[in-house]
């Protein structure tokens, strides 16, 4: 199997389609440099949004799963519960979200998905590769969340017949 590994996504941005407050700085989610995005949600967040990832996956592939990993902390009491789920090539949610609870003010890598997980999507090569493609992250009670980066691993196979079809044929004298 194949893999893009580890991507760092290329925009940060808001989107009020959810929640009540806003993510400030959500630009500052493509970077591995202590540099953070925050949220200080009174009720809930809106939509935390990391997409534009570049992938070159060639257009025989087979995605066989998609790795979101999320470096986040949060400073309330307990614990907060961050959802994520996949935005297509349209900017829309597919799929299924999926959570992971976020606890303390040291910084975690907290991963969603896997090699084998599709999150209950049908995903190409042609999604994946649009600008548009992504995660949004959100959470639905009163909590203080900072976000240093967030990455989407791509895993896929090339069926065999690609190989064949683009090797030049032999000539034999």
């Amino acid at each position: 199997m194949a893999s893009t590994g580890n991507v760092f996504v290329g925009t940060g941005e808001n989107n009020a389609g959810i929640g009540a407050t806003a993510w400030v700085n959500p630009g500052n989610i493509t970077a591995d440099d202590t540099t953070d995005s925050t949220c200080t949600a009174a009720a809930s967040s809106q939509y935390l949004v990391g997409r534009n990832c570049g992938f070159t996956i060639p257009d025989a592939a087979i995605i066989k799963g998609i790795t979101v990993r999320i470096e986040a902390s949060e400073s309330s009491t307990g614990a907060e519960t961050l959802n994520a789920q996949l935005q297509n090539d349209s900017g829309t949610l597919f799929g299924s979200s999926k959570t992971n609870s976020i606890n303390g003010t040291s910084k975690t890598v907290y991963t969603y998905g896997s090699a084998t997980d599709l999150w209950g999507a049908t995903i190409t090569p042609a999604i994946v590769r649009d600008a548009d493609f992504g995660v949004r992250f959100w959470y639905t009670t009163a909590h203080n969340m900072a976000v240093d980066y967030v990455t989407i691993a791509v895993e896929f196979v090339i069926p065999e017949f690609y190989y064949v079809m683009r090797t030049p044929a032999r000539r034999f004298y």
